[in-house]
């Protein structure tokens, strides 16, 4: 089974959403292993990418991955997005998504994210700059608005479509509203129903069920998840299933132990050790949230700084908790 996106062949319509700190190359391909659509990278910054800065350049997918990761740019100035979809080009990625949705204090204090939501005329920039020059397709990822006397969604999907972009991703969440409260899919079906562009939806999906549901419910192209793949990336290999109308697969305890240990060796060998170990202490807590025993891992994992000892914990959890 195959499912087309904007012109792109995917596996399906489950994508791993873009999320700073944690949608680094390890999770990327804990995901695309384990049935992801499509993903995307942390944020990166297109002025960064612009002048060629080292590290805003290693947060951009590797050769053999790049196929099935969008790459998110953010950033404030016309230009950067210009120069810097112009070093995307170079690479064999599917999709330039502009980031019109992070609620973070940081990025809206600069005047980034959702805070541009409030200026349709520099959104419409923006756009117009990514989209003259980009050699694949361009998507948008919005909120439902600024706040609630400010819930513009649907006007920036039309400035999206006018510019030339190929599909917007909307949040049901405001700026105002960061993570907190719930997504409102109101404001997913209402873009949908605009009938702009074609619409991934995105808030509060932490089953597959509730993937599937939400994709069929709302007239969304696609699903994006985030924290709710965050210890569950097995959510996209069974929203899948469930799609085609399959038995998802169980997974059991030794594919939960084989995928900590998988994504702590990835870590460590993309970070190095001591950074790769913290990176994952967060991964490791969500891996085993829920579940006997998930308690006293977390408050072993905070003291762990060799990736031999954690995996012993690893292994030790998982036959405890079995």
């Amino acid at each position: 089974m195959t499912y087309t996106f904007c012109g792109v062949e995917l596996a399906n319509p489950f994508f791993l959403a873009p999320m700073a700190g944690l949608s680094d190359r390890p999770f990327r391909a804990i995901a695309l292993e384990l049935g992801a659509g499509l993903v995307f990278t942390e944020m990166v910054s297109a002025a960064g990418l612009a002048r060629g800065d080292r590290k805003t350049v290693s947060l951009l997918p590797s050769p053999e991955e790049a196929p099935r990761v969008g790459v998110q740019l953010f950033g404030g100035r016309p230009e950067d997005f210009r120069a810097a979809t112009l070093k995307l080009n170079e690479l064999p990625v599917p999709f330039v998504d502009v980031n019109f949705g992070c609620p973070a204090r940081k990025v809206v204090r600069s005047g980034c994210g959702v805070a541009l939501m409030r200026e349709p005329a520099r959104v419409r920039a923006i756009l117009a700059a990514v989209c003259s020059v980009a050699n694949k397709p361009v998507l948008a990822k919005i909120r439902a608005g600024w706040d609630e006397g400010e819930r513009n969604a649907v006007e920036i999907a039309r400035v999206a479509r006018e510019c030339g972009a190929a599909a917007v991703t909307v949040h049901g969440r405001t700026g105002r509203q960061g993570f907190t409260g719930l997504a409102d899919w109101a404001a997913v079906r209402a873009v949908v129903a605009d009938g702009s562009l074609p619409v991934t939806g995105n808030g509060d999906i932490v089953t597959a069920a509730q993937a599937v549901r939400a994709l069929e419910d709302s007239g969304c192209a696609a699903v994006m998840i985030g924290r709710g793949a965050c210890g569950n990336p097995w959510i996209f290999r069974e929203a899948a299933a469930l799609l085609a109308g399959r038995e998802a697969p169980r997974r059991t305890d030794a594919e939960l132990g084989a995928t900590m240990a998988r994504h702590l060796l990835l870590a460590v060998a993309e970070h190095g050790i001591r950074r790769g170990v913290q990176t994952m202490r967060r991964h490791l807590i969500w891996y085993a949230r829920g579940r006997a025993g998930g308690h006293e891992f977390r408050r072993r994992m905070v003291r762990q700084d060799d990736p031999r000892d954690v995996l012993r914990e690893i292994e030790a959890f998982v036959a405890g908790a079995a």
